[in-house]
């Protein structure tokens, strides 16, 4: 955007964006041309960790879609759905770190009843 600066005496000058504003409108431009790219790809990375049948690939899709996103709810959902798969295939230790990692991204009563269950199973010798 230029603005025209009046200036008593003077012809109109056109003034330039502040460095600040350069720096943020370049920032998002990058952050627009990034996540342009990414939709596909990431809604099949998550829609593999919620559909996959198969544990081993499961595990893999949601391992995957949590280093894909930062956002609390994506991450809490992605670590209990990570959790379940570690627990269906007998893993308790990694289902508990997944449980806690999905309650660090926001605290839900129902994900802290089925961490909660594992540790009441007896531990295998």
């Amino acid at each position: 955007m230029e603005k025209l600066m009046p200036n008593p005496g003077k012809p109109a000058t056109k003034s330039r964006p502040s460095a600040r504003t350069r720096l943020l409108i370049t920032a998002k431009a990058l952050a627009l041309m990034v996540l342009a790219g990414l939709p596909e790809v990431r809604a099949e990375t998550f829609g593999q960790c919620a559909r996959q049948r198969d544990v081993d690939a499961k595990i893999a899709s949601c391992l995957e879609a949590s280093q894909s996103t930062s956002y609390p709810r994506i991450l809490r959902w992605v670590h209990r759905e990570l959790a379940r798969a570690y627990r269906q295939r007998g893993e308790n230790e990694k289902a508990i770190t997944s449980y806690s990692r999905a309650l660090a991204a926001g605290e839900r009563a129902s994900i802290r009843r089925e961490m909660e269950e594992l540790t009441t199973l007896p531990r295998p010798m």
